[in-house]
């Protein structure tokens, strides 16, 4: 199949499958708008730049060995929370790739488990968000565990992505474009990225998640 490309034929059996489960509720995938693979032509703030700066400061700007590697061949850091990848080249753009992980029923801890990464960042009349991420989303012990992304201005979802009582993985990167940020033009705002899982019994629940090519359009960042 064409998978998308200008004069592709076939039938797209991922995009009918994940059209499917989201009908059923089990994988939530809101498509904001048409995918555009390398974001090319796009100009913006690269959130990614920023948010390498404060991870480096923190010393959480982890070196790859394999910048070409696939997300499940490359390194999978250590414990929760986000990081960035020093991967300078897999972005369709180049620079790092950011990393979350949250588990929940390990270690005899249940519950909602999240980890949140963020920047402020003042927009314009017109602002709009791409993205490209890949997931691993094990969330297939119940029908009460979940894992899940989401994106967040304010604290409100603008994209997310989330397995109920099953596992999901994205073979390949996900462009997400087009995501429209109106409602919040003319503020300074908080852009969170969020990996979470709930699990209820003791039996681990995991949400991975690696993100690149963060760009938004008509915006500046704030300094802290």
């Amino acid at each position: 199949s064409g998978n998308g490309g200008a004069g592709g034929l076939g039938i797209d059996v991922a995009q009918i499958i994940g059209t499917s489960l989201a009908a059923a509720g089990l994988v939530k995938n809101p498509d904001p708008g048409p995918r555009s693979a390398g974001g090319g032509g796009i100009a913006g703030i690269d959130v990614a730049a920023i948010l390498a700066k404060s991870f480096e400061a923190a010393g959480l700007l982890r070196p790859d060995a394999d910048a070409g590697a696939p997300p499940e061949a490359a390194e999978r850091p250590e414990g929760e929370g986000w990081q960035m990848l020093a991967a300078q080249g897999r972005g369709s753009r180049g620079g790092p790739v950011l990393y979350g992980h949250a588990a929940s029923g390990v270690g005899g801890e249940v519950g909602d488990k999240v980890r949140t990464v963020s920047c402020r960042l003042a927009l314009g009349e017109r602002p709009r968000l791409s993205y490209a991420r890949r997931l691993d989303l094990s969330a297939s012990v119940n029908m009460a565990t979940a894992a899940s992304l989401r994106v967040l201005v304010d604290d409100v979802a603008v994209d997310e992505a989330s397995a109920v009582g099953m596992d999901y993985a994205e073979a390949a990167w996900t462009e997400r474009s087009g995501i429209d940020l109106t409602p919040y033009a003319g503020r300074t705002v908080t852009l969170t990225f969020e990996v979470a899982a709930k699990a209820n019994v003791c039996v681990a629940v995991t949400a991975s998640a690696w993100v690149r090519d963060i760009l938004i359009e008509d915006a500046t960042a704030v300094e802290d």
